[in-house]
């Protein structure tokens, strides 16, 4: 046997040769169905963060609607609350009222000690509507001068920072002060010259 006949009728092989036909140095055949696998992949993703996103977004205009509709309702209750408690207030004085219709109708001339005993009649009616309400007076003549519930006009000769005098009357309603006392202060002078005086 020769050589030839033994390398068979076809010559020697090279190396690479597939016996399939195949050319070695082209791509596999899923070479292009990856690509588009990962993109199919990528657009479901864009799809499934966009659903999220739409529904995250229903989501806060619901929240928001319902903050709205709430914010509604509780400056209308708030309001209602203010009415009825004003419709109360009036309520209270309507009495008072009448009583002075009542005694501005009647002859003073006739009789006027029975008038001017009406009218103190009505100021303690309306007195007590007031202390009803949680309304008192500031203490002032004689208390030491405060000024979260007195405000001074003027100063006069007497104890040093004492109230000597109240122009108008102040008042609390509960703990918080609705008007301040107006008052007179004594700066001291009255207690320098009687000390004087003593020597």
């Amino acid at each position: 046997m020769t050589t030839t006949d033994a390398e068979g009728p076809a010559g020697p092989q090279p190396p690479d040769a597939r016996s399939d036909g195949a050319d070695p140095g082209a791509p596999p055949e899923d070479a292009d169905a990856q690509p588009a696998a990962t993109l199919e992949a990528a657009l479901l993703d864009v799809e499934r963060l966009r659903a999220e996103s739409e529904q995250h977004l229903a989501a806060w205009k619901r929240a928001r609607a319902d903050y709205e509709n709430l914010k509604r309702r509780s400056a209308g209750e708030v309001d209602e609350r203010a009415a009825q408690a004003t419709a109360g207030l009036l309520l209270s004085l309507l009495p008072v009222v009448d009583n002075f219709d009542r005694a501005f109708e009647a002859n003073r001339e006739e009789d006027p000690g029975a008038w001017a005993e009406g009218i103190a009649l009505i100021r303690k009616d309306l007195v007590q509507v007031l202390e009803r309400l949680g309304v008192q007076p500031i203490a002032a003549a004689g208390q030491p001068f405060d000024p979260q519930y007195h405000e001074a006009v003027g100063r006069a000769p007497g104890p040093d920072n004492e109230v000597l005098e109240q122009v108008r009357k102040g008042y609390l309603l509960g703990t918080r002060v609705l008007r301040p006392a107006l008052v007179v202060v004594g700066h001291g002078d009255a207690d320098e010259n009687e000390n004087s005086d003593g020597e």
